[in-house]
This record gives C-alpha cells, structure tokens and sequence, in this order.
C-alpha cells in the first residue's frame, strides 16, 4: 500500500540503485523458505520471489529504468495489491 500513498517518495528511494538491491535481497530472503514448502503455489511463489529478487540484486539500474518506463509507482501497488488478493484467493488457508 505504500507504493499506492506516496509513490513520490518511493520513486525517489528506488532510484538509488542501493535500495533497489536491498529489497533485492529481501526478496531473496523471502523466496528460501517457499522452496522448502510444498505445493504449486509456493512453487511458483518462490519462482516469482527469485526472479524478481535476483534481477533487482544483478541489475539494479535496468530494474529502476524498466519499472520507469512501463508505470508508475502507483500503479505498481495497484498491481502489486492485485496479485496478493489474487494470492489469497487461490490459497485461502
């Protein structure tokens, strides 16, 4: 949600290539276990994570440049909002 409330401010952290591989890392982090769980889901979670993760930890600048210019920050959350409620209905319990 906060890409939705203050996309200015997020875009100005993520321009900084330093950031974007912090959260990068984080993503990464976030990937490990749904490798260890079973099942399509955290399967192809964990998939996601690590692609994800790993572009913004290899290539920064192109992750920053890529996301510039396919949308806003806003419309990142939007997307991203949209994925997890997706996620929850796939996966309820």
């Amino acid at each position: 949600m906060w890409h939705i409330a203050r996309g200015d401010l997020t875009q100005r952290l993520f321009e900084k290539p330093r950031n974007v591989r912090l959260v990068g890392a984080l993503l990464l982090l976030l990937a490990l276990p749904c490798f260890l769980w079973r099942g399509w889901y955290f399967l192809s979670l964990g998939t996601l994570l690590l692609l994800s993760g790993g572009l913004r930890v290899l290539a920064p600048d192109f992750n920053v440049s890529l996301q510039r210019r396919a949308y806003s920050r806003a419309v990142h959350g939007w997307v991203m909002a949209g994925g997890a409620l997706l996620a929850w209905a796939l996966f309820p319990g």
